[in-house]
């Protein structure tokens, strides 16, 4: 029954089962930045750089090995570049009465 205890409880706690995950701590390859790219939504606002998605998307492969030795180079040397720290906010007003927090 929901909310009671099981009778194994202390064992799952103090046994826990050996579960291999399979995460790869390798660098992301060229053919997992195509897929991210490919993940990414059309119709948004770019960032900072002002590359909107469908940019990127034109020719993914292009895209992934330009991206590759950077991407490489960030996971290498676990440095963000500050760059990509950076970000805009524009506030969009509903309509109504501007001077309301709520518009």
């Amino acid at each position: 029954m929901l909310g009671t205890p099981r009778d194994n409880a202390e064992e799952i706690v103090e046994h826990p089962q050996n579960i291999d995950l399979h995460i790869s701590c390798e660098s992301p390859s060229k053919t997992e930045i195509i897929t991210a790219i490919k993940s990414l939504r059309n119709n948004r606002s770019p960032g900072i750089d002002n590359i909107a998605a469908e940019i990127l998307k034109t020719d993914q492969h292009l895209t992934a090995e330009l991206l590759l030795p950077i991407i490489r180079e960030v996971w290498e040397t676990n440095r963000i570049p500050a760059g990509w720290k950076k970000g805009n906010i524009i506030k969009l007003p509903k309509k109504g009465n501007l001077t309301l927090c709520k518009n």
